[in-house]
């Protein structure tokens, strides 16, 4: 399979399908001329001409949705620098106007031409029957089973592999082991148990509390507004992504998402957003 630095399909195209947001924020927090703006707006498309046929080609079918997810998003977080809006008159508006169409255009072409004439392993898997989702499911049951037989504090970090070998049932039994359970917060409450399903919750709450925060409409939108929307939506696909896989427990992803909680609560964000920040000098 294409997985780049993974070893893991659905990991790779969750990293790719995470890009598609980025470039958005990338063009959008732009402070250049309009000639520079118009510049890296074509090699954000350029890069996503790339991006798609990759995503394509990984053979993940959560990597699609994600996808989906991707390029949704870049309609929520793409907005026109204010520097390079006062370029817009005349011809120039006609050409700006038209840009974007072009680059969908061309993105649209060269991931129809990757189903058509190359490996879109992706689109192929949606209709070839696979007992993967099958097994997974039999894991979730038994990693559920072993969540209540340690509950509540847990079979302890890292343990999960070992633990579910005592209680593997006879027909999963193959040449193979089961390293997680592919589904990181059902693991995480297998491992830690009570204590770590109350602080997911709790996290939660406050990531969506932040987010209400984020994108409510701000009257003087600011770089540190664009990366904190740019965050939550990342953050929310890693959160969707580790529903069916655990690409939180790869480096790349740690870090990536590190970054993000870094973006998401800079106080900056919330007094663009017309939230009070905390006090001067306190």
């Amino acid at each position: 399979s294409a997985v780049g630095l993974f070893a893991n399909r659905n990991h790779a195209a969750l990293l790719l399908a995470m890009l598609l947001p980025m470039l958005a924020t990338y063009v959008a927090t732009a402070r250049v001329t309009p000639e520079q703006f118009n510049v890296r707006r074509w090699m954000a498309f350029a890069a996503a001409i790339v991006i798609l046929p990759l995503l394509l080609v990984t053979g993940s079918r959560g990597g699609l949705v994600f996808g989906l997810m991707g390029l949704a998003a870049i309609a929520l977080l793409y907005r026109r620098p204010e520097a390079t809006r006062a370029a817009r008159r005349g011809d120039a508006k006609q050409r700006y106007a038209a840009a974007p169409m072009l680059g969908v255009t061309a993105v649209l072409l060269v991931t129809l031409a990757t189903v058509i004439y190359a490996r879109a392993e992706s689109v192929e898997r949606l209709f070839e029957p696979s007992a993967e989702e099958g097994s997974r499911a039999d894991y979730w049951q038994v990693a559920t089973d072993m969540a209540w037989t340690y509950f509540p504090f847990g079979s302890g970090a890292g343990s999960f592999a070992e633990t579910y070998q005592i209680v593997e049932p006879s027909r999963l039994l193959n040449f193979t082991f089961l390293n997680h359970a592919h589904n990181d917060w059902l693991e995480v409450f297998v491992t830690h148990g009570l204590p770590a399903l109350l602080l997911m919750g709790v996290v939660a709450f406050a990531f969506l509390r932040r987010c209400l925060k984020l994108w409510r409409r701000a009257e003087n939108p600011s770089r540190a507004l664009d990366f904190g929307r740019l965050a939550s939506v990342l953050l929310l696909m890693l959160a969707l992504g580790s529903l069916p896989d655990y690409p939180l427990r790869t480096s790349i992803m740690m870090c990536l998402a590190a970054v993000c909680g870094l973006w998401l609560m800079d106080e900056g964000a919330a007094r663009k957003a017309g939230q009070p920040g905390p006090a001067q000098g306190a």
